[in-house]
């Protein structure tokens, strides 16, 4: 047996991620109310699957890229999983560099623009605006 707050973040999480979706009942609930929801594997119709080529990793080696600044540099193109996992690292990435300027620079990037819809961009701008209001998406 989980504990239910796990379990209701799990859930959660993977509402958010879009992995499953609610079909009926109210949500966030408590484990009473829990039997109430159904839970269900997104409908195909509504995803809309985009081929889009691998990205190639520039993450640098142990080395690490100094920059001008005297900054040690690691990047990457990133997965949705691998934002996940970077998620969970932060607590310990932080402890480590205790006393270190530690930054995270994040670029976003949906595209082409010529198939991106305006409610589609309105919709992940107001979702970008729950992590922070300096992320937006704008036409170039």
């Amino acid at each position: 047996m989980l504990p239910w707050v796990t379990v209701r973040d799990a859930i959660d999480g993977a509402f958010r991620a879009r992995f499953l979706e609610r079909e009926s009942g109210l949500w966030p609930c408590d484990y009473a109310g829990a039997r109430m929801v159904r839970i269900c594997l997104p409908r195909e119709e509504a995803v809309q699957q985009v081929q889009v080529a691998a990205p190639q990793p520039s993450v640098h080696d142990g080395r690490a890229l100094a920059t001008e600044s005297g900054m040690l540099v690691a990047e990457a193109s990133l997965g949705i999983e691998e934002i996940q996992n970077l998620s969970d690292t932060i607590g310990d990435l932080t402890k480590t560099a205790v006393g270190l300027n530690l930054l995270f620079h994040l670029r976003v990037e949906l595209g082409p623009v010529s198939q991106v819809p305006g409610e589609t961009m309105v919709r992940i701008n107001e979702l970008l605006g729950e992590v922070s209001d300096k992320l937006r998406l704008e036409r170039g």
